[in-house]
């Protein structure tokens, strides 16, 4: 089941090339191979699961409850972390990610993976098709940042500004899920509107709501 999240495109006038500033963030998007992990980089990164999955079953049942389905699976999944003794284990942990063909002689993992993705696939306005909603009160996907109204203006989970950089909520996984604190997320709400729309209005920047997929 696919996971989707809003995107909120803003660009200097109207954007004729939307493909051409998503593309960057695109996880289907390949490119010339790159080190992930040396050796000495994967080995520390298998030490550390038993560290992010302890965290992460904390946060989970303090944010969700104690949903036994999924924390069966991630305990079965920390220990067997913690059945990890020595270093090639850790290595090999983090390694079996990647294709033969990817792993160097010298133990460094590579990849042709897009470092910037932030999504696998997307259409223009989409699940979130009429989100925005204009000062007449009618309900649109895209149009110049002064003719939306700025009360109960949408918090979008991300948004790639006029020069083209992605600010997203910190401490949403690969999947959609979020494991921000009341707090990150309160802040994110908060300030969304001074920090993202209103430059936009002060230039007369375009807005495109985007519906993203991961």
């Amino acid at each position: 089941m696919k996971k989707h999240f809003s995107l909120l495109v803003i660009t200097k006038g109207k954007s004729k090339n939307l493909r051409k500033t998503i593309a960057q963030y695109d996880r289907n998007q390949r490119v010339s191979p790159y080190v992930v992990y040396t050796k000495t980089e994967a080995i520390h990164a298998g030490k550390s699961l038993v560290e992010q999955y302890t965290a992460f079953l904390q946060d989970m049942q303090k944010k969700y409850g104690d949903d036994k389905e999924t924390r069966a699976s991630i305990e079965k999944r920390l220990n067997e972390y913690k059945n990890l003794k020595t270093d090639e284990d850790f290595y090999n942990v983090i390694a079996g990610g990647f294709t033969k063909q990817m792993r160097r002689p010298d133990g460094a993992l590579v990849s042709t993976m897009n470092p910037s993705a932030k999504l696998a696939s997307y259409s223009e306005g989409g699940t979130f098709s009429g989100l925005l909603k204009t000062k007449t009160g009618e309900s649109a996907d895209k149009g110049y940042a002064g003719e939306f109204s700025r009360q109960n203006f949408p918090v979008f989970s991300a948004v790639i500004t006029s020069d083209g950089k992605w600010h997203g909520r910190e401490n949403v996984s690969s999947t959609g899920e979020s494991y921000e604190s009341d707090e990150e997320l309160a802040d994110w709400s908060e300030h969304f509107y001074g920090r993202f729309v209103e430059p936009a209005v002060r230039h007369n920047h375009y807005l495109t709501v985007v519906d993203c997929y991961v």
